[in-house]
């Protein structure tokens, strides 16, 4: 999967700390619904992060999230129109 083009024509934020733990350096937010909030207490968000050391780990475990929050979605949707 080639993150940029998978990311091209979404919405994200990328966030870089060089100093942050290992595997946290690179942070990617997607909005769950609508726009990103940028909450900075990361409990409190309603965005998708996604972690890793790489722009390339984050972006991926934040699609990730993304899907299956949007999958779950879909599915109480249909719960609920029938």
């Amino acid at each position: 999967m080639n993150i940029l083009e998978t990311l091209y024509g979404r919405t994200f934020v990328l966030e870089h700390n060089p100093n942050m733990v290992e595997g946290k350096q690179f942070m990617v937010r997607l909005p769950s619904l609508g726009l990103i909030d940028r909450e900075p207490d990361t409990r409190k968000t309603k965005d998708i992060l996604g972690y890793g050391s790489t722009f390339e780990q984050a972006a991926k475990e934040a699609l990730e999230k993304k899907d299956a929050a949007d999958k779950e979605r879909a599915e109480r949707l249909k719960t609920l129109n029938s």
